[in-house]
């Protein structure tokens, strides 16, 4: 079927975060400061990209319950009563969607934020502990991609869609005369999201550390998130309840389908899959992620 996105910022594939090591953010404002741990209990489960209407995170997302954070300590911390910290998505190189932070009502203080380890900065698209500093009139916006999602930015997508029956037998008596069709499981459909024109610092992180290929790609060279590569380590891992990732697929603001990798095989060896598009020269390659539907999530989105 033709695909209904808004391309190139969608569809942004995304998954749920669980942080085990640590991994901590700094902010400031002020004279005062806090710690956020993003291995703590609040931190897990959120997701790498959440949207509303508006493009913005919502406390879904690591960026929005970050935001709802730094808001806190504005009020209580810096006594900033009616301190707003909003996190928004934005589609601006290098890489995307990159999220900015705004913040009002502080008495025209900045915030600063970094990480406290280069692990901790990439998490939330920092570079490493560089320090991110929300203007107090003008926000302040991330160096490049967060952790959680792939989004590979193409002006084409195909959406191929096909109700199955995985569970349906067909019998016959033995003298051939009698013929019956067995069913234990309800029909299923399956999707598969074909990426025609891929550039390859968005599959692989050896490919995004490239200088021969990170700039025709809009990529910053440390930036170590949307990648195939973290997709697939994502398919490969059971959530926390130990059953199969459930991915968002994001087809404009707000609206998402559930899915489960779908593919075997793919999910083993996806290099199979991958066809190049660029007469050898290993630029553009031609990728198909296979999703089993599991439905809107009540967003509405087809």
């Amino acid at each position: 079927m033709a695909t209904n996105f808004n391309s190139p910022q969608y569809p942004v594939i995304t998954w749920q975060l669980y942080i085990s090591d640590l991994r901590e953010i700094e902010v400031e404002c002020n004279g005062n400061s806090t710690t956020l741990d993003l291995s703590s209990a609040g931190y897990q489960g959120l997701w790498g990209f959440a949207s509303n209407g508006t493009n913005a995170a919502t406390s879904e997302s690591l960026h929005g319950y970050i935001a709802s954070q730094i808001q806190t300590f504005l009020q209580v911390d810096c006594g900033f009563a009616t301190a707003v910290c909003a996190a928004t998505y934005v589609w601006d190189l290098p890489g995307w969607p990159r999220v900015r932070f705004n913040v009002t009502n502080t008495s025209g203080n900045d915030v600063l934020i970094y990480g406290n380890t280069d692990t901790a900065g990439y998490t939330i698209g920092l570079d490493g502990t560089s320090i991110l500093t929300v203007d107090a009139s003008t926000g302040g916006t991330t160096d490049f991609n967060s952790e959680g999602y792939w989004a590979p930015h193409q002006l084409t997508l195909y959406d191929d869609r096909a109700t199955i029956s995985p569970q349906t037998y067909l019998a016959t008596s033995l003298d051939g005369q009698v013929y019956k069709t067995r069913s234990w499981t309800a029909e299923r459909t399956r999707r598969a999201l074909t990426f025609p024109f891929v550039k390859q610092p968005y599959l692989w992180e050896w490919r995004a550390e490239d200088p021969g290929y990170y700039d025709y790609a809009g990529r910053d060279p440390n930036d170590t998130n949307n990648l195939l590569q973290r997709l697939l380590t994502a398919a490969r891992q059971n959530n926390a309840t130990a059953d199969s990732t459930v991915f968002r697929i994001y087809n404009k603001p707000q609206l998402y389908r559930l899915g489960v990798w779908s593919n075997q095989e793919l999910i083993r060896d996806i290099e199979n899959s991958l066809s190049d598009k660029s007469n050898g020269a290993q630029k553009y390659f031609q990728v198909v992620v296979p999703f089993e539907d599991l439905g809107d999530d009540g967003t509405g989105s087809i």
